[in-house]
């Protein structure tokens, strides 16, 4: 299984120490067994530091300069585990997806949406990070990245986070489908709008 991960917001030219924290997840390969590990979304006017990280993970890894297609690679059955930052959109993502997922907060609402992944659903584990930073790479180090990892990834406790992630997995999508919580929801609010507009014409 592999993991993913994806930065959407992370300029790597800003984030002091990332490339000893990706050297360090690029070694655990070894040890999970995993065939790839993945960079998502590289701004185009950090093309020099992705190149050193592109070195350091190339015979295990793929970075990809520009827009990612997340949700179809989260999809893709030899993904294994989602490290996120909990924007709101991955989170979901990651959830339709029924991935379990180490989360990696830095700033913003991320942090409230990585307390519904690790303590609401219970589908993944944090790697550290409490308030918000100037880089992710602050206060958050690498011997965490690697613990939370390993908990989603092997034993009995990853089979917890695995098997409650598959559950949710369908939530979602029974949600926008006709009958569906959002569907009816939705259709209540247009309906509504379509009243209101009638009356004041």
């Amino acid at each position: 299984m592999n993991l993913k991960h994806f930065g959407a917001l992370w300029s790597l030219c800003k984030l002091q120490g990332m490339e000893l924290k990706l050297s360090a997840l690029s070694k655990l390969h070894d040890y999970f067994r995993l065939k790839e590990f993945r960079v998502y979304r590289v701004a185009s006017h950090t093309i020099q530091e992705a190149s050193r990280f592109e070195e350091i993970i190339k015979e295990k890894g793929l970075i990809i300069r520009g827009w990612a297609p997340q949700v179809l690679i989260l999809d893709h059955k030899a993904i294994g585990a989602f490290v996120t930052h909990c924007g709101w959109n991955s989170t979901l993502e990651g959830i339709s997806a029924g991935l379990p997922m180490v989360t990696w907060p830095v700033f913003a609402e991320q942090f409230f949406n990585e307390k519904l992944v690790t303590e609401v659903l219970r589908t993944g584990v944090g790697v550290g990070s409490v308030k918000w930073q100037k880089t992710c790479s602050e206060g958050v180090k690498k011997e965490a990245i690697a613990k939370a990892i390993k908990r989603v990834m092997m034993g009995e406790e990853a089979e917890g986070f695995r098997s409650r992630a598959i559950a949710y997995k369908e939530m979602p999508r029974q949600a926008v489908e006709g009958g569906g919580l959002s569907y009816t929801g939705l259709t209540t609010l247009l309906q509504e709008i379509s009243s209101y507009s009638s009356t004041s014409d």
